[in-house]
């Protein structure tokens, strides 16, 4: 997929608008295509092509196509959603004008099963580059699934690696903490091939 950046109405960006902020956001989103995210979290660039930008949506329970306008909408209690689990996006800006994407697609994303970029990950929320990896920390209260290995998709292989066990004495500079989550570190995330591991991550007491 490609596109581009267009600018939003100032009245929009600044929420001086007739209707509520958000939602005159959305609809102006709706009305001029702009694609959806569900529960954007936090971006990290790649330090080895500046160009490239990894997005962590975390996701959100309940959310389906609407069955008129194709829009992502949230349902009622008790629908089963397409995108609860969240994904990481990959953005490559163009080397010229960095408001035109020539590339934009899923990297990871951990609802559908059957899909190249599934990996078995809840709820993705901070990442960060180095020069050798992308890091992904989940945002998740679900217990750490100890060695299990992960299933190896397209290539790429996902296995627990460490986690932060609740109350666990605190790691040589780290903060005693409780089991926030789990997170994933993926080594040169553009070279195929390349293996996703599991990390962990802790939250200050």
């Amino acid at each position: 997929m490609t596109g581009r950046f267009i600018r939003v109405p100032d009245d929009i960006a600044d929420g001086t608008t007739d209707v509520a902020p958000q939602e005159a956001l959305e609809n102006w989103s709706n009305e001029n295509n702009v694609f959806q995210f569900i529960r954007l979290e936090d971006l990290a660039y790649d330090r080895n092509d500046t160009n490239r930008v990894y997005i962590a949506d975390t996701g959100r329970s309940r959310v389906v196509p609407d069955p008129e306008t194709g829009r992502m909408v949230r349902g009622p209690s008790g629908t089963i959603g397409s995108a609860d689990n969240g994904s990481i996006f990959v953005m490559e800006l163009n080397d010229r004008n960095p408001r035109k994407v020539d590339a934009f697609y899923v990297l990871a994303q951990g609802d559908n099963e059957g899909a190249a970029a599934f990996v078995p990950m809840v709820s993705p929320d901070n990442v960060d580059t180095s020069y050798n990896s992308l890091m992904v920390q989940e945002d998740t209260a679900r217990p750490p699934s100890g060695n299990t290995t992960s299933p190896r998709v397209s290539g790429q292989t996902w296995r627990p690696s460490s986690t932060q066990a609740e109350n666990h004495p605190r790691s040589p500079g780290l903060p005693t903490g409780s089991a926030m989550g789990h997170g994933y570190s993926r080594c040169r995330p553009t070279a195929p091939g390349s293996t996703w591991r599991r990390s962990s991550t802790t939250r200050a007491q």
